[in-house]
């Protein structure tokens, strides 16, 4: 969502980004070939998923299963790599033999693999990738060709000094800390950066439940600016919220271990965002919409 409350969606397996003027219903192809042609060269996605929008209406998009993250300049027909080097090499196979094995540490900071959430400091313009399948969060100084480890990055798994499949995050500078929908890890946790742990803020670390203090599988995360949180449940097919410093949830919209299509009921929603006056914008996935809910 840019400044004008225009609405950027990325349009996963039609491999686009479509952003729809504030108030209407009828989306046009800014990024991406409209007709969803996958493909990596530099003016197409391969699963575009995470987007972060500039104040110059610039897009930030992470391009899955290229193993990038492309900047696409307003107006452009093309994208140009800010991170990542569009694969990744055989040593990230280790990386995936070490979640289950719990003993291969990080070191290469140039590639990614399969990034999910963005999210950008306006005031730097340092961004801040979901290195998924890595179990970290990198970050990257503008113009940077590689990056650098600011969460995770300790092999995969549920112990503090871990993240276990980060999908989305949120970026808290008031506290200088991340906000983590540590997925696989079925928690949410907070990462002050330069810190080597985490803080749980809610959720049974490696265990999964669908009652007010648990998730399965926490997708996306963000907070208003009183500090409360908002956690979307991925298999659970709920959003929560959660007052600030509390860890006991209430569901905001979609019914517990329910799944459907009607205007109360979510089927795996993904990520959500806020606009000013706290209405709530859900990417309710397996339905291919996007659903708006007003205040809490």
């Amino acid at each position: 969502m840019d400044w004008q409350y225009n609405l950027y969606v990325t349009d996963r397996y039609n491999n686009r980004v479509q952003k729809f003027v504030n108030g209407s219903k009828i989306g046009v192809t800014i990024a991406g070939d409209a007709t969803g042609a996958p493909g990596s060269s530099l003016n197409v996605f391969l699963q575009s998923i995470g987007i972060v929008v500039d104040d110059n209406e610039n897009i930030y998009v992470a391009d899955h299963n290229n193993h990038r993250v492309v900047l696409w300049v307003r107006g452009s027909t093309i994208g140009k790599i800010v991170a990542g080097n569009g694969k990744h090499s055989s040593y990230f196979i280790l990386c995936f033999i070490s979640h289950l094995i719990q003993g291969i540490a990080m070191k290469e900071n140039n590639t990614l693999w399969s990034p999910h959430g963005l999210q950008r400091d306006p005031n730097t313009g340092i961004l801040y990738i979901a290195d998924t399948f890595n179990c970290r969060i990198m970050r990257y100084l503008p113009n940077a060709t590689s990056g650098a480890q600011v969460a995770g990055g300790n092999s995969c798994g549920n112990n503090y000094g871990q993240l276990n499949r980060v999908y989305g995050f949120h970026l808290d500078l008031l506290t200088n800390s991340v906000i983590i929908a540590n997925a696989f890890g079925h928690n949410v946790v907070r990462w002050r950066l330069g810190e080597s742990n985490w803080t749980r803020l809610s959720g049974t670390p490696g265990v999964q439940g669908a009652t007010s203090t648990m998730f399965y599988e926490p997708s996306d995360v963000t907070l208003d600016p009183m500090g409360n949180i908002y956690v979307v449940d991925f298999r659970n097919h709920r959003i929560q919220f959660f007052w600030a410093d509390e860890s006991i949830g209430t569901t905001l919209t979609g019914v517990t271990g329910q799944l459907g299509n009607n205007a109360t009921l979510l089927y795996f929603p993904s990520s959500l965002i806020l606009d000013n006056q706290l209405n709530i914008y859900v990417a309710d996935w397996y339905n291919h919409r996007i659903q708006k809910f007003l205040r809490y």
